[in-house]
């Protein structure tokens, strides 16, 4: 035969007749059927091929079109950096972020460093080398120069292709302008710096106005000694020379004015007491506070030896803080336990220890006449008293110690109470160290 096609070799071999050898009368309508068919069946698979690449150039083109498009909402620019060849890619979000005309040349790395913030240029050029030679992806936040003049804030990420030398030549990332970001945090920044200064300077006016009430308390609580005492004095000498010449009415106005005198001086030496709780600095030290409530209920019983009151105390309750001020906290808070239960001939008083929000607590309890919880915001109050001075005596000054005491060492007390059942004072102290 003179020619070879293909596509006729390929249909002579289906139907058994060799090339070389011409076919038959009878073999020939087969074969140019056969033919025709094959001839159409290309033709369809030809056409088939050309719809296939077109339907593709048309997703191509579609999916471009919506990266283009998610890119732009997104705020977000796809980046390409040859540094090999000084070239590079940049998406069309890429020329909006930095101002640029899509239509001038492609980037290069050259133009990329010039648009950098001259502040900024050598440690991100010193960050993209040293990423280049051991490769290694980058998240950096830098300032660039928009075309409009104006600085602006990037963060740019980036993922080097490695070769098998190791060092990376090309790189590929993301930009996201994040000017707005930057500009709210620089104005958060500078809101928190003016708060910080306005928080120092009301804390210094404060700590200011404290140290003058304090002065003026102390001076005030120490100035009044000396006309107490003459006070004081002079009716004791009158009781002492005169008292027989005195009628009954004037006897009783004598007593009332040395029993004055002495309820002042016990005011006086609890003011002094809160001041110097605000006034000393503390010293710190590990304080056995079991040891410390003992004590101050031997006292108590020494004082008054016919009461019978069930005290426990739980051992080995020990504490971080100024032994002197938690000797004064304790003092206080048995003490009125005691005071408040005389009348109760079952009387209890406990001191114990428990855990409370993942921190040790310290809580002291008594069955004594307890108070009405709607006055419990009054109950740390100076001078400020729930019960009569004639069923209770006292100067309303304790609690108001406790509270200070408590304060001091960055801790927290409450109270709870049913009147005539119970009354238990719940304190913590901070970590000081």
């Amino acid at each position: 035969m003179p020619s070879r096609h293909p596509l006729l070799l390929r249909q002579l071999r289906r139907l058994g007749i060799s090339p070389e050898t011409p076919p038959t009368a009878q073999q020939w309508p087969a074969l140019l059927e056969r033919i025709g068919r094959a001839y159409a069946e290309a033709d369809q698979e030809r056409y088939l091929l050309d719809r296939s690449q077109e339907i593709s150039s048309r997703e191509m083109r579609e999916l471009y079109r919506r990266l283009e498009e998610a890119q732009r909402i997104a705020g977000l620019g796809y980046w390409t950096l040859d540094f090999a060849h000084n070239e590079g890619f940049w998406s069309e979000e890429c020329y909006r972020i930095a101002g640029l005309d899509p239509r001038r040349p492609l980037p290069s790395y050259r133009r990329f460093l010039e648009l950098l913030h001259p502040d900024d240029r050598s440690w991100v050029k010193r960050e993209l080398r040293d990423a280049m030679r051991a490769p290694r992806d980058i998240r950096i936040e830098c300032r660039f120069l928009h075309a409009d003049g104006g600085v602006r804030w990037a963060s740019v990420i980036g993922h080097p292709a490695a070769t098998d030398h190791g060092a990376a030549t090309r790189m590929t990332g993301s930009v996201l302008d994040v000017t707005q970001r930057k500009v709210v945090e620089e104005r958060m920044r500078a809101l928190n710096v003016e708060l910080e200064q306005r928080v120092e300077e009301r804390t210094r006016q404060l700590e200011a106005v404290i140290s003058e009430l304090q002065s003026f308390s102390y001076s005030v609580s120490h100035d009044l000694r000396a006309p107490l005492r003459a006070i004081n004095g002079f009716a004791h000498l009158l009781e002492e020379t005169a008292m027989e010449q005195l009628d009954p009415a004037s006897r009783g106005y004598l007593q009332r004015i040395l029993a004055a005198t002495v309820r002042m001086g016990k005011l006086i030496d609890g003011l002094l007491a809160l001041s110097n709780i605000s006034r000393a600095p503390l010293t710190l030290g590990p304080v056995d506070l079991s040891r410390i409530a003992a004590e101050i209920v031997a006292e108590l019983r020494q004082a008054e030896p016919d009461r019978k009151v069930e005290v426990v105390i739980e051992p080995r309750i020990s504490a971080q803080g100024d032994p002197i001020l938690l000797h004064a906290l304790l003092e206080n808070l048995l003490r009125n336990a005691w005071k408040f239960t005389s009348k109760n001939p079952q009387a209890q008083i406990e001191f114990r220890r428990a855990p409370l929000n993942g921190r040790p607590a310290y809580w002291v309890r008594d069955n004594g006449v307890g108070f009405d919880m709607s006055y419990a915001d009054k109950l740390f109050t100076a001078f400020s008293r729930l019960h009569s001075p004639a069923d209770f005596p006292g100067t309303g000054i304790g609690l108001a110690t406790v509270q200070r005491i408590i304060n001091a060492h960055r801790g927290r007390i409450t109270a709870r109470s049913t009147p005539g059942v119970e009354t238990v004072f719940t304190f913590t102290l901070g970590d000081l160290r």
